[in-house]
């Protein structure tokens, strides 16, 4: 929903939910990819900028795909680990696999 020269994402906290996801990490992944500032309120996520729905479908969309989906089993059963090095790990609880990604 697009209010003035914020848009505002209602069903955020029902995305992290979904997702098994921190909202602050995520908010983080879609300020990163949109270049512009968010900020959290309660379940919405406010982006200080126009943006069209279809490009947030978009960007949420690849982060389900390189953050949360499995890439063995395809499930979205995963969550991530941090190692000592600093690297991410995902860890797929449905199949077992468990395979490296960059940080967000």
């Amino acid at each position: 929903m697009i209010q003035g020269a914020k848009t505002i994402l209602k069903n955020f906290g029902q995305i992290s939910d979904v997702a098994r996801r921190d909202k602050t990490e995520i908010a983080k992944y879609i300020t990163k990819e949109l270049a512009a500032p968010v900020s959290i309120e309660e379940q919405r996520l406010i982006i200080s900028a126009k943006v069209n729905g279809d490009v947030i479908n978009a960007k949420v969309k690849k982060y389900f795909e390189s953050y949360v989906i499995c890439k063995e089993c395809h499930k979205p059963d995963t969550h991530v680990e941090s190692s000592a090095r600093g690297f991410l790990t995902i860890v797929c609880e449905a199949c077992g696999a468990r395979y490296t990604i960059k940080h967000y």
